[in-house]
């Protein structure tokens, strides 16, 4: 079957977002004469054109992995279009491995599971692991409410009391409700289920004299439950104001979802590093417990904002840092590796980091791979062919000039000869390369007429700080008073006032 017109067309541009929603639109519809009365395909459809959703989905995910909700609907798909329930959960996993901390695809992930898998084991795993994952999400009330219906419904009261009893600690948007709740159980709690809310250890060491055989007693029991209560207020109290803290910040974030191409106003930026830098400080402060959940928030946060503001290398090089600060070298290096592949890093700066955090680590290896692919895909970036020189000189520092000659050959006539003339400063810097080499390294541009502003300010630099006789030196200044005036004047600048005088005598002659 050929592939209908109207698909190719859409197909065009495929790094715009929008013609990959068009796409997606067209190949989720049977083709028809005018596409007035869309028919949405089907089990029963052409496996050709099931095969062609799939595609799309496939390859819209490959580059724009962040959009969640094309990963549920790409799920759904495979699920109504004849993949079975494993299948369709190798989707979700993988979705999630990628983007760990997402409340939409952990929500469609749990709903999933449980209208699909007959095993109360599997359902509970599921909603465990969605708890460890997204629990500390602000808005994870869509992960807890059916982790409590389930627990309820299938007769697990122990689990139930227990679950509630993390929840109540947890900064989140209605952890009102979940505290009415935890008050309710507590007032119906009788001698068994009384036991939930209290272990022996804090029996003994909160409550002095108060052992289980007096909680037969109904005064007793009812004075513990009482004693309980105001323990938990100051809970809620606490949770409270952590909340309170925070809802400023989660008020303003209207949107957390990601938007290919989309720029984000000011406004959203600045909440979102504004949030990320109050939840660090936070963290800081905590201690024991609280520090614990704060960690786990601000984690979740972290992932919640590089989602929203993937496109931004500046999120990207906060959260490597963050994890740096941790002692988390290698989190952060993952940090950092993921946003080179997932995002348009342009300018190199996530590279160029990571590079950095390679040679730190010690896998020098890894940081020229990394160089080297950088230089491969923009051929005339100076920042890369510096980090590459750099890392030539820790190899071995006799090759360092060899490469640099090449790269100057290399774009000499072209129009980027003048960005690279930095390389004569950039020699410069390394210690290892003999007087004598760097000498006859920049003789051989002297003698080719080179007189470009970077290429005179290193031979500049160069003689003022080796030459013994002041020959070199002189004919070095004899060349800037030969160059262009913009020359002239651009190096007046740094020289010495001594030197600025040679320049004034030199314009009078």
């Amino acid at each position: 079957m050929d592939i209908p017109q109207n698909f190719l067309l859409a197909a065009q541009s495929l790094d715009d977002f929008d013609s990959w929603q068009k796409l997606v639109s067209l190949t989720e519809n049977l083709p028809t004469k005018d596409d007035r009365y869309p028919v949405k395909i089907s089990q029963g459809s052409p496996d050709t054109l099931k095969r062609l959703l799939f595609i799309v989905y496939e390859n819209l995910l490959t580059n724009f992995p962040f959009c969640e909700q094309y990963w549920c609907n790409y799920a759904s798909w495979k699920y109504k279009l004849g993949d079975t329930a494993q299948e369709v959960t190798e989707i979700y996993l993988k979705a999630l491995k990628f983007l760990p901390k997402s409340l939409i695809i952990w929500k469609n992930y749990i709903h999933f599971t449980l209208d699909t898998s007959p095993s109360p084991e599997t359902i509970l795993d599921t909603l465990e692991q969605a708890r460890i994952n997204i629990g500390h999400h602000f808005y994870s009330n869509v992960i807890f409410d059916p982790y409590l219906d389930f627990l309820r419904s299938s007769g697990r009261s122990k689990e139930y009391h227990l679950l509630l009893r993390r929840i109540i600690e947890l900064p989140l948007y209605h952890y009102c409700k979940y505290f009415q709740e935890f008050l309710r159980l507590l007032e119906k709690a009788d001698i068994e289920s009384i036991k939930y809310f209290i272990s022996d250890e804090d029996l003994k060491t909160y409550f002095k004299g108060t052992s289980w055989g007096d909680l037969l007693s109904s005064d007793s029991l009812r004075d513990l439950k009482m004693r309980l209560k105001k323990q938990f207020t100051d809970v809620f109290i606490a949770t409270q104001y952590q909340v309170y803290q925070i809802w400023p910040y989660e008020r303003s974030l209207k949107k957390q979802f990601h938007q290919p191409g989309k720029l984000l106003s000011r406004g959203e930026l600045n909440t979102w590093n504004s949030y990320l830098v109050y939840l660090e400080a936070a963290t800081l402060r905590d201690k024991d417990q609280k520090s614990s959940i704060g960690k786990a928030t601000l984690r979740t946060v972290y992932e919640r904002c590089l989602i929203r503001t993937s496109d931004y290398t500046y999120f990207w090089l906060k959260c490597s840092n963050w994890r740096l600060n941790m002692n988390q070298l290698e989190e952060a290096k993952q940090v950092l590796l993921k946003g080179i592949y997932c995002t348009r890093d342009s300018g190199f700066r996530l590279r160029l980091r990571l590079i950095d955090l390679d040679i730190l680590s010690g896998n020098l290896e890894d940081a020229v791979d990394l160089a080297v692919e950088g230089i491969q895909s923009s051929p005339n970036s100076l920042e890369m062919t510096i980090k590459l020189i750099e890392m030539e000189n820790l190899k071995d520092p006799t090759n360092v000039l060899t490469l640099t000659e090449l790269k100057l050959d290399e774009v000499k006539g072209s129009k980027y000869e003048s960005q690279f003339d930095y390389l004569f400063r950039e020699v410069l810097t390394y210690s290892q390369i003999s007087v004598s080499k760097l000498e006859s390294f920049f003789r051989k541009y002297t003698k080719s007429k080179k007189n470009s502003y970077q290429y005179l300010r290193a031979l500049i630099d160069f003689y003022r700080c080796y030459d013994q006789n002041g020959k070199g030196y002189e004919e070095a200044m004899k060349m800037i008073e030969d160059s262009d005036e913009g020359i002239r004047e651009r190096i007046k600048r740094f020289v010495s006032d001594d030197e600025g005088e040679y320049f004034e005598v030199a314009k009078v002659r």
